[in-house]
């Protein structure tokens, strides 16, 4: 499995999708984390970011706040989210590997 967590570059996650400077991806079998890579979309536009994590062979994305138009293109693209997310990358990683990530269910906003 493939999670992509949608970073600010400074170590947490972004406070809203659009603001994303950097995806970190993390190759995860077993609950244990295989390889992790740091990948920069070409394209910012929803569309064209979906189909850059879709071809990373992302399979869920964690975030925080995302607009329902980069929601939809995420779903288009078969990539599963968790989002209203907020904190430091590595802590919300390793939550949602032992199940103890919380989450809000508000996370999605209209532009």
């Amino acid at each position: 499995m493939i999670i992509a967590l949608a970073s600010d570059g400074r170590g947490r996650i972004a406070s809203r999708f659009c603001d994303t400077k950097e995806f970190l991806l993390y190759e995860v079998a077993a609950g244990k984390v295989l390889r992790r890579d740091t990948v920069h979309p070409e394209e910012h536009d929803a569309p064209g970011v979906a189909r850059f994590l879709q071809e990373c062979n992302a399979d869920l994305l964690i975030c925080n706040k995302i607009s329902v138009r980069e929601y939809d293109a995420l779903d288009a693209e078969g990539i599963k989210l968790v989002g209203g997310i907020s904190g430091a990358e590595d802590s919300m990683l390793n939550a949602y590997l032992n199940g103890s990530l919380e989450f809000r269910n508000d996370f999605k906003y209209n532009e």
